[in-house]
C-alpha cells in the first residue's frame, strides 16, 4: 500500500474473491470504480472450485501420495467456470479495468489464504452472505476464516441493499 496526496491511499496488489451470486456483482461494481478512482492497481480475481466428491485423504499422505490442497483446475473446467462467472467478469470489461483471473480447485477459505500467503496482496475483498450468527456457526463463515487468517487486510462487502436499511426513528417510533 503506498500513501496518496492526502488522506487516500491506494492498494498496488489487490485480492477479490467472486462467484456467481449476485452479491459478487454489487461488489464488483463498487471494486472497478475503486480502481477507476486509483484506489486499487493491480487486481486479481480468484473463484474457488470445489473437489468432486471422489474419496479424498483425510490426513496428508492417507493413500501414500501427498495431495495439494489447493491446485489449477483443468481446461475444460475453467471454460465453464469462465462461462458462469461471465457476469461478472463483463462488469470489469465494460469499466475498462483490466483483470488477472485465478481458478483454483479447493476450498474457498484456503484458496483465498494460500493465495494471500504467497502472493503479496495488500488487501483481500470478499464478499459475505449475510448469514446471522448462529447459521456462520453452523455453516461455516468464508469471509469469518478470512478475516481472522489473513496476513492483510480484508474488506467484506455486506449484501444488505440499501433500501432495506432499518427505517430512521421518528418513522418507526411513532407516539
Amino acid at each position: 500500500m503506498i500513501k496518496r496526496k492526502g488522506c487516500l491511499k491506494m492498494y498496488k496488489k489487490v485480492l477479490m474473491a467472486i462467484d456467481a451470486t449476485p452479491e459478487t456483482e454489487k461488489t464488483a461494481e463498487h471494486v472497478a470504480e475503486m480502481v477507476k478512482n486509483g484506489l486499487i492497481g493491480r487486481l486479481t480475481l480468484v473463484h474457488a472450485v470445489l473437489e468432486p466428491n471422489e474419496r479424498k485423504p483425510r490426513w496428508p499422505g492417507e493413500f501414500g501420495v501427498e495431495v495439494e490442497t489447493v491446485r489449477p483446475v483443468t481446461l475444460e473446467t475453467r471454460f465453464a467456470v469462465e462461462g458462469k462467472l461471465a457476469h461478472v467478469l463483463d462488469i470489469f470489461e465494460a469499466e475498462g479495468v483490466a483483470v488477472d483471473l485465478q481458478i483454483l480447485v479447493g476450498k474457498p477459505e484456503e484458496v483465498i489464504l494460500h493465495l494471500t500467503a504467497d502472493g503479496g496482496y495488500d488487501l483481500v475483498i470478499t464478499g459475505s452472505r449475510g448469514l446471522n450468527h448462529l447459521e456462520g456457526v453452523l455453516m461455516g463463515s468464508v469471509s469469518s476464516k478470512i478475516l481472522a487468517q489473513a496476513g492483510c487486510p480484508v474488506m467484506v462487502f455486506n449484501p444488505v441493499p440499501r433500501d432495506l436499511a432499518p427505517p430512521r426513528a421518528p418513522e418507526f417510533y411513532e407516539l
